[in-house]
């Protein structure tokens, strides 16, 4: 019996082209994976996308949820189970059949007979898990071919390694319903499924790719360096409540977070926001959701940044950062987390502190002599030790009486840091640059710490889009428009 492509061994095979795709397990922090899959990829001109996988160095211990019953894991096999069911979710969520799942290490090999591109005309129909690397010399206990094919061979139990294989919507299914916490690493997974006779099980008969031995493995994680402090632990809280049906902050939330994540921090995420939905579709365990009634006016918006106080736990933390949504980062924030300093703040260059939108609490005397940057509220790190107590201090000195009119938060924030105890200094190292201050093309693409202030809400969504797709998604070779326009 032939077990192979359109005429399978279980009778006529896939008479549609099924919906597809490819998804390529890459840890963001290791480059030389990274670029040698992309590297493979790009020429092929496939369907594929990117997903950073779950990295076992940045979860905290309570994180690593495994079933009472669970084999003993190494954190880095935890990650790796967690990186694949995130490739699960999407394909149920993209509507697709089947998903194709690289790991980063892997070698494509075209044979001569098939390949990815083709391998769809004379996939079996009733197709559920396909082992495309046929490592005959890595296999486990139980592998056993049923019967064999010309292009695939049906199987009583599948072989070990997560390097490359198919998976359909069925089985994907099937896994996050029944094991989204791990028991065991991914590949013995489906080897036990594959002994319940319930799903179908193929390999390939030549096979389509292997591992890059050369490259280390990334699933036992190397201890930190001897002699390093480790790193400070930071977690980083905005606000996206969009007004009058608008979801101007939503996006830009989701943006500013993923420039933050690509640009090397290692923190965790509050989003607090009034959506519906979710910003981020697919879980991150060092992303938390946290969703609210929007409240009335915006200036009850802006007073969210010290309310805000009360809906998450700072205890696990050295360093509170707030950042306001219309944010994007190309260059890593590390230098902002060290130093004695208690709170750190940004200014505006091109404005005094004596503007309409700081003044709302000086003295006369103050507005006449007083030299020196307004400070904005869109960006501010605090010790966590002090954040309750700063941020306590700065609703008292908002409810204050004015001379002037005042509208927004920062009135009581520039107050609070005039008359401060606390020790405090600017943010710089990357210093933050203003939109409206470095509106030139060339400026803007090039600031490492990017605020969209003084750009109106659509113009700003799509000078953020700008930006971001400019520095993360394009190269010298113009891959994302070969990929988009084919």
């Amino acid at each position: 019996m032939d077990a192979s492509g359109a005429r399978s061994a279980r009778g006529k095979g896939i008479t549609m082209k099924p919906r597809w795709k490819i998804f390529v397990i890459s840890l963001r922090r290791v480059r030389e994976r990274r670029l040698q899959i992309l590297h493979q990829l790009l020429p092929r001109g496939l369907p594929f996308e990117l997903v950073d996988a779950v990295d076992a160095r940045q979860l905290k211990p309570e994180l690593l949820v495994r079933e009472e019953d669970a084999s003993e894991m190494p954190d880095g096999a935890w990650a790796c189970y967690q990186s694949h069911i995130g490739i699960f979710e999407r394909i149920i969520d993209y509507g697709l059949d089947y998903g194709v799942i690289l790991e980063d290490d892997c070698v494509l090999l075209d044979s001569g007979k098939m390949s990815l591109a083709n391998i769809w005309e004379k996939l079996p129909a009733d197709a559920d898990h396909i082992q495309l690397h046929g490592l005959k010399g890595f296999l486990s206990k139980g592998y056993r071919v049923e019967e064999e094919g010309e292009y695939f061979n049906k199987l009583a139990c599948t072989n070990v390694f997560t390097v490359g294989y198919i998976v359909s919507r069925r089985l994907a299914d099937f896994i996050l319903t029944r094991h989204r916490k791990p028991r065991m690493a991914p590949d013995l997974l489906f080897v036990a499924i594959s002994k319940l006779g319930k799903f179908n099980f193929y390999d390939v008969s030549e096979k389509l790719v292997e591992p890059n031995w050369r490259i280390s493995s990334s699933i036992e994680v190397p201890p930190e360096p001897p002699g390093e402090e480790p790193p400070p632990r930071v977690l980083c809280y905005t606000l996206a409540l969009d007004l009058k049906d608008t979801h101007f902050y939503s996006q830009q939330a989701r943006m500013m977070v993923a420039s933050l994540k690509r640009s090397g921090f290692r923190g965790d995420f509050k989003l607090i926001h009034n959506g519906e939905f979710r910003i981020f579709e697919h879980p991150d365990p060092k992303i938390e959701e946290i969703r609210i009634d929007a409240p009335e006016t915006t200036a009850q918006c802006y007073q969210m940044k010290f309310r805000a106080r009360d809906l998450f736990s700072v205890d696990d933390y050295d360093w509170v950062l707030f950042l306001d949504t219309d944010f994007i980062f190309s260059i890593d924030i590390d230098s902002w987390f060290t130093g004695p300093e208690v709170i750190r703040f940004a200014t505006e260059p091109a404005f005094p502190i004596t503007s309409p939108q700081f003044n709302g609490f000086l003295t006369d005397d103050e507005m006449a002599g007083l030299e020196r940057r307004g400070i904005n509220s869109g960006a501010f790190v605090i010790r966590a030790d002090h954040y309750h107590e700063v941020m306590t201090l700065w609703e008292e000195l908002d409810a204050g009486e004015s001379s002037r009119c005042k509208i927004g938060d920062q009135h009581a924030w520039n107050r609070l840091l005039l008359d401060t105890g606390l020790t405090n200094r600017e943010l710089s190292t990357p210093e933050i640059k203003c939109f409206y201050d470095n509106a030139n093309f060339n400026e803007m693409l090039t600031a490492g710490a990017l605020h969209f202030c003084g750009c109106k809400d659509g113009d700003k969504l799509l000078a953020m889009q700008a930006k971001f797709i400019s520095h993360f998604h394009t190269d010298n070779e113009g891959s994302l428009v070969r990929i988009l326009e084919r």
